[in-house]
């Protein structure tokens, strides 16, 4: 799921951008998993409210 977050296929440094993309579809897998345990409107609700914090804190998780 975050393959390749720090450095593309050829060592590069990977960029921001393509760092944010990896941790927010992280967070969508996340929550389509867990959407199977839960109504529809919850997980609307959550990819509404909590996908950017919960980005946020993968990135700096893997930012130490």
């Amino acid at each position: 799921m975050l393959e390749n977050y720090f450095f593309d296929r050829n060592g590069n440094d990977q960029d921001d951008s393509v760092k944010r993309e990896k941790a927010v579809a992280a967070v969508l897998e996340i929550i389509k998993v867990s959407s199977n345990h839960v109504p529809m409107h919850v997980s609307i609700d959550t990819i509404k409210h909590s996908v950017d914090e919960a980005a946020n804190a993968i990135q700096a998780a893997l930012d130490k």
